[in-house]
């Protein structure tokens, strides 16, 4: 962000250059998906926090579950046919609609 008027880079920083910023913006980027610093450009800071802490994807994923310390995400390894492997991914939306129900299916198990 820009000291002076408390708003966000109108470009990226640069790593050899703000390597602080950068792997700040970097890490938004990752955590509240790709391009989400680009839209915040210019814009002042406390606004862009406020959006982000109250990011509902986010929240939902952090927020423990009431009386809980923390929380916690359950993983669970497994194997697909190869030729539905390479359609996992190509991504969701090129997708054949049995393998996308599969999918939906494991995510909710």
């Amino acid at each position: 962000s820009t000291l002076e008027e408390k708003t966000i880079y109108a470009l990226p920083p640069e790593e050899s250059r703000q390597p602080d910023a950068a792997a700040a913006w970097s890490k938004i980027n990752q955590v509240y998906g790709r391009g989400t610093m680009e839209g915040f450009k210019k814009e002042p800071m406390g606004r862009v926090y406020h959006r982000l802490v109250n990011n509902p994807r986010v929240v939902n994923l952090l927020t423990p579950e009431p009386g809980a310390t923390y929380k916690s995400i359950t993983v669970n390894e497994g194997s697909v046919e190869a030729n539905n492997a390479k359609n996992l991914i190509q991504g969701f939306t090129k997708m054949p609609a049995r393998l996308r129900r599969c999918k939906k299916k494991w995510t909710q198990a």
